[in-house]
């Protein structure tokens, strides 16, 4: 990937005004891929960024059933309950609990944070926003609930976030509900909260939604939002 990025580059942008100081967002989508090999990709990638051997990378991703519980969910001591037999991460990203599996769009953003961009209020707002406009565009009210990372329709939540930075590089990321099993929700407390209170765009809009569809919209507000050109990447190596 890194040997013949100038050429990439300069053939995708080819005939296009681009800043000289423009960031560059490789995008790969992995499809379905377990959580473990996810999370160690991710980690050995935040290594490479974060000496500049490669640029910043954004992976699409969906997993098999997992629960990941986060640093919040560790420092509590709280016990998990019978998870059915669904394997579980104890993860670095922040919040506590959730659940990953089909029907989820994951997103991990590898991101080389400069200057004004250090700012991990900043970032988790900006996450935000990139989904909150993705649904809003898919014809649902989304938004922001004070005090609770994600994004909500309604009193349902439809997007969770949990994130970590290693030396200024982000990792872990994004989750958007299109058209999970709810029930797995039942075995935790998601994010701190009732099961309940999670939902999927499936449920809220009463029809399936072409997973392609999520994406090429989620990567347009990620490039407004972050100011990054976008390069699709084929295959990842």
């Amino acid at each position: 990937m890194e040997s013949n990025c100038s050429e990439i580059v300069a053939k995708y942008f080819e005939g296009k005004s681009i800043p000289e100081d423009a960031r560059f967002l490789w995008v790969f989508d992995l499809g379905r891929i377990p959580f473990s090999h996810a999370w160690k990709l991710q980690k050995e990638l935040v290594e490479k960024r974060s000496c500049d051997q490669i640029a910043d990378i954004l992976l699409f991703a969906e997993h098999n059933d997992v629960y990941t519980c986060g640093k919040k969910l560790l420092s509590s001591g709280t016990p998990l309950k019978n998870l059915s037999g669904i394997p579980f991460h104890f993860v670095e990203r922040g919040g506590s609990e959730t659940y990953h599996g089909p029907g989820q769009i994951i997103g991990y953003p590898i991101l080389k944070l400069r200057n004004e961009e250090k700012n991990i209020h900043r970032y988790l707002r900006n996450l935000e926003e990139v989904l909150i406009r993705t649904v809003q565009d898919l014809g649902l009210p989304a938004r922001r609930n004070d005090g609770q990372t994600g994004v909500w329709v309604g009193d349902k939540k439809i997007a969770s976030i949990g994130i970590a930075i290693k030396k200024w590089v982000s990792y872990h990321g994004f989750a958007l509900n299109h058209s999970t099993n709810l029930l797995k929700f039942q075995l935790i407390r998601p994010c701190g909260l009732n099961p309940e209170s999670i939902s999927s765009l499936r449920k809220l809009l009463g029809k399936p939604v072409d997973r392609e569809v999520i994406i090429n919209l989620c990567l347009k507000y990620f490039a407004e939002i972050f100011e990054r050109y976008i390069i699709p990447g084929n295959e990842f190596t």
